[in-house]
């Protein structure tokens, strides 16, 4: 189980992007985006739209009010593959599930034509493709 801090902001755009998943846990959802930011941040182009999006203000909301702990628990397999990459980026593993959902809910929120067209085309569809198999 990692024990990760997110924002009243963040919590509030993960609630509106579960509306799209009825039944579906955020724990569930913060999952899939952990899952769908690693996979992209091995890919330069993918892990370029991450770094764009910390420029932006919406990015920058996600630091400040209060914080909440949520709990969210992922396989063994899950477990090994976030320790790997908190050595690999030099972060924390609740901190790479904190990246994760603030970028990701970022670029959901983000009004850049390219960023938005990232989300459409390949987010997205990534993290309904998880949350379908596991509904």
């Amino acid at each position: 189980i990692v024990q990760a801090s997110l924002s009243d902001t963040a919590k509030k755009c993960l609630d509106e992007i579960s509306k799209d998943y009825p039944g579906i846990q955020s724990s569930a959802l913060i999952r899939a985006m952990t899952l769908v930011f690693l996979y992209f941040m091995e890919k330069p182009e993918a892990a370029e739209m991450f770094e764009m999006v910390t420029d932006g203000e919406i990015y920058e909301s996600f630091s400040h009010g209060d914080k909440h702990i949520v709990k969210v628990q992922y396989s063994p397999s899950g477990m090994i593959d976030l320790h790997s990459w908190s050595k690999i980026l030099h972060m924390k593993t609740p901190k790479i599930v904190e990246e994760a959902v603030y970028r990701i809910t970022s670029l959901h929120v983000e009004r850049d034509p390219k960023l938005k067209a990232f989300w459409d085309t390949q987010i997205l569809p990534q993290i309904s493709l998880i949350l379908k198999s596991v509904a």
